[in-house]
């Protein structure tokens, strides 16, 4: 699997844990820095180039680690076909990809710790979409929110 990767500055440490297990459970992974390089730079400047990369399929799923993860998991879910969530258990992030096919994990550096984190990771690698009937007619609603969104949004331009 294809995997992309973005932390802020203050998880690098973390991010290279998590790349490293990654690939030595034999996953591809794809580290999206910051849009600015710069420690001062925005949440959303690293969360962008990851937040596209998933929507463009470039790559097949996202994983964002942050301080506290809220505000990147926002941003994420702003970007047409990116299904982010916070996580912080194994149940969630195995019930959150086969029922809601999930794309992007956030985790809060500040609340998990490495171990616990690889292990989520793990998890949210090794689940898979369930692609039953009631997940796609949901999955479907919500893609016409994002439709809907890009409508209202030309018509006040």
């Amino acid at each position: 699997m294809r995997v992309g990767i973005t932390s802020d500055f203050g998880t690098a440490p973390l991010k290279d844990l998590v790349a490293q297990a990654l690939r030595e459970w034999g996953h591809e992974v794809v580290d999206l820095p910051a849009l600015v390089p710069d420690p001062d730079a925005d949440y959303v400047d690293s969360v962008v180039p990851l937040g596209i990369a998933v929507s463009q399929e470039r790559v097949e799923r996202g994983i964002l680690l942050f301080d506290s993860a809220i505000g990147p998991s926002i941003v994420a879910n702003k970007i047409r076909g990116v299904r982010a969530a916070l996580i912080h258990d194994c149940l969630s992030v195995r019930r959150a990809v086969a029922e809601d096919n999930l794309n992007v994990m956030c985790i809060s550096a500040g609340a998990v710790g490495p171990h616990l984190a690889v292990h989520l990771i793990r998890a949210f690698i090794d689940a898979r979409f369930e692609d039953a009937e009631e997940a796609q007619r949901r999955l479907a609603k919500v893609a016409l929110l994002e439709v809907d969104e890009e409508r209202r949004r030309d018509s006040r331009e």
